[in-house]
């Protein structure tokens, strides 16, 4: 869905890596530093594009709307299979900071997200990701 606004909107990205990337974000999500260790097994494996995504995905920079930030944003919009909110998101999973260190952190990813999303909402010309 995003994929196709950001088409839509004149932003030409590559679906297939996204949805690649997307598949297997969270491929070694049960080990420590989940995102560097999935990463370096695909680039390992020769798939230097979805590696790079995977890397990024716990923590996209804003600058640019592209594969990685989509995967981000994709990720940040479910909860399981279930497709959820921002609000939702960030609401759902702030009860599990417990520290002033891990709420901190959980309140700039969430400043992260809703940034790549008004992003990508301007660039669309409406509201997609809310």
């Amino acid at each position: 869905e995003v994929c196709v606004a950001l088409k839509c909107s004149g932003i030409a990205l590559d679906g297939g890596l996204i949805r690649y990337a997307a598949l297997l974000h969270d491929i070694s999500r049960t080990l420590p530093e989940h995102a560097a260790v999935g990463a370096g097994w695909l680039d390992a494996l020769g798939y230097p594009d979805q590696a790079e995504i995977i890397r990024r995905h716990m923590d996209c920079p804003g600058d640019s709307v592209g594969e990685a930030a989509v995967v981000y944003i994709a990720d940040k919009l479910t909860i399981g299979s279930q497709r959820v909110s921002l609000r939702e998101r960030y609401e759902k999973s702030e009860s599990k900071c417990m520290t002033a260190e891990a709420r901190c952190a959980h309140e700039a990813r969430r400043k992260q997200a809703y940034g790549i999303a008004e992003k990508i909402n301007k660039i669309c010309g409406k509201d997609i990701i809310q």
